[in-house]
């Protein structure tokens, strides 16, 4: 994997896990935090590159390295303030008992604003019915077919 696409990983995994504990930090642990931004981060910037691309007309490796640089850059601005109170040594943390009344807050965010779009994704490209056959629009390299046959 390039050094740029890692960067692309690593910088809209952070950036998604700020969001994500700016969002609903009380009702998520720290693991859950970082599990659900990397979603959320991975599926925004997949999402401003496809809005790039289409915005330019096509993708290249420049727009891709300013998309980085800019993923980047919102990462560390959403985690710098906690940085600087950590270093600090100001940095409160929730107390356990308050955190367990908003357990699933986090889920229930997740899934209504991402279940439709994977719904969508879904019911368009994968296992679609048309003449001859069932289609994927998808790549099905890997245990598409086992699970289709389950």
């Amino acid at each position: 994997m390039s050094l740029t696409a890692t960067l692309f990983l690593v910088g809209s995994a952070l950036a998604g896990a700020a969001l994500v504990r700016r969002a609903c930090g009380r009702g998520l642990d720290r693991a859950e935090q970082v599990l659900w931004g990397t979603v959320a981060g991975w599926m925004l910037a997949t999402v401003s590159a496809y809005a790039l691309a289409r915005a330019a007309g096509r993708l290249s490796t420049p727009h891709m390295r300013t998309l980085t640089v800019a993923l980047a850059f919102v990462a560390l601005v959403a985690w710098l303030p906690s940085l600087v109170r950590r270093w600090r040594g100001r940095a409160g943390s929730q107390p356990r008992a308050e955190s367990e009344k908003f357990r699933g807050a986090g889920l229930v965010l997740a899934l209504a604003l991402f279940a439709p779009a994977y719904w969508q994704l879904f019911g368009t490209h994968m296992l679609a019915s048309g003449e001859g056959g069932v289609y994927s629009g998808g790549s099905t390299w890997y245990d598409l077919g086992f699970h289709t046959a389950i």
